[in-house]
């Protein structure tokens, strides 16, 4: 069967790495977005931007390759066979993967559960089905889609439309968690990196011991990871860091609840304790006092103040100097920004 020509725009929306992100935006957007979290504002409102903006193009991008794909002759549901074929059969890139999911309305994971040991039966039938259901639509209470919808000379039937709407759910749910992922990833380190490092800690390589300080994302056989280590005094802190709001506070909970006591970090044993970064946390909750009976902390990022907060934390636990004990509320602004200005994002971004 005739391999599906997919326009590179449209390939290039589906997958998005780190790399591609920072270099389409420039790191100073990053700088100023982490200078808006260290001082409580939503990151969301940034990173939401960023999602619909690529769905709007990604959603173009495909509306224009159906446009003229049908100028050819060729039907979105010609194309829905021609894409099941080629998942079951071809080698794709992730980025051509990804298209000819969207074209058989599905999602990566959807179709993993569908192809579940390359067996296409099952494939076949939810196809089978779901253009029955297409054709059996009652249209009587559609007076406006049931002639479909033409732009300029090409048209499309009710019935492609009604197709055309699946695959853009499909599209919609793996950029929303395409985009999920990648921001979690890049901003953990980003922030937990930069906040360290202007709190006075030194940035070590993972599990380096021979010196105070910390490091980002470690994990081992025998222990569960954390977002980033600090070992100073020969004590140590664990670091989780999660946007996570209100209505999700047991994986909260859990994240406090992780980490063990007491550890040993490249031959040398420490004393543990655990704080976590999250977004904000709903007014009854009592996953902070219960993090606290396992003496761990938790700290919301949607507190303006939260950066005191953790500096004060850090140097309770291990004792280290805390350069912003002595800095007024109103000074804080200034101090983080200028401090910021001297991180090495992208070293952060790519470590």
């Amino acid at each position: 069967m005739n391999k599906i020509d997919i326009p590179n725009e449209l390939k290039n929306l589906a997958k998005l790495n780190r790399t591609e992100l920072v270099g389409n935006l420039g790191i100073e957007v990053f700088r100023n977005v982490l200078l808006d979290i260290f001082l409580g504002r939503n990151v969301r409102t940034f990173t939401e931007t960023l999602t619909r903006t690529r769905l709007i193009q990604s959603h173009m991008a495909l509306w224009e390759f159906f446009c003229i794909e049908k100028a050819k002759g060729i039907s979105p549901i010609t194309l829905l066979d021609q894409a099941k074929f080629h998942l079951i059969n071809s080698r794709l890139s992730a980025k051509e993967r990804a298209v000819h999911e969207w074209l058989v309305a599905m999602t990566n994971k959807q179709t993993q559960n569908v192809l579940r040991n390359n067996h296409n039966d099952n494939f076949e039938e939810l196809t089978t089905a779901t253009l029955e259901i297409l054709r059996n639509q009652n249209l009587e209470g559609y007076p406006f889609l049931s002639d479909g919808i033409r732009f300029n000379s090409v048209s499309f039937t009710y019935e492609e439309l009604s197709w055309i709407s699946l695959v853009l759910g499909s599209q919609t749910l793996t950029i929303r968690g395409s985009e999920k992922s990648l921001h979690g990833k890049y901003f953990e380190k980003l922030i937990l990196g930069s906040i360290f490092q202007i709190l006075g800690l030194k940035w070590l390589d993972v599990e380096d011991v021979t010196q105070d300080g910390f490091w980002l994302s470690s994990q081992s056989e025998d222990r569960r990871e954390a977002d980033g280590t600090i070992v100073f005094n020969n004590k140590g802190i664990r670091v989780d860091i999660g946007f996570i709001g209100s209505g999700n506070s047991e994986i909260t909970l859990d994240k406090v609840s992780r980490f063990t006591k007491h550890d040993e970090i490249a031959g040398k044993r420490y004393t543990m304790s655990t704080i976590v970064l999250v977004d904000t946390l709903g007014e009854k909750s009592k996953a902070r006092e219960l993090a606290r009976v396992i003496e761990g902390e938790i700290i919301c990022m949607s507190d303006p103040n939260w950066v005191f907060l953790l500096a004060e934390q850090i140097s309770e636990r291990v004792g280290n100097f805390n350069p912003i004990q002595c800095l007024s509320v109103d000074k804080l602004e200034l101090y983080l920004s200028s401090a910021l200005m001297k991180i090495d994002l992208q070293e952060l971004i790519n470590g």
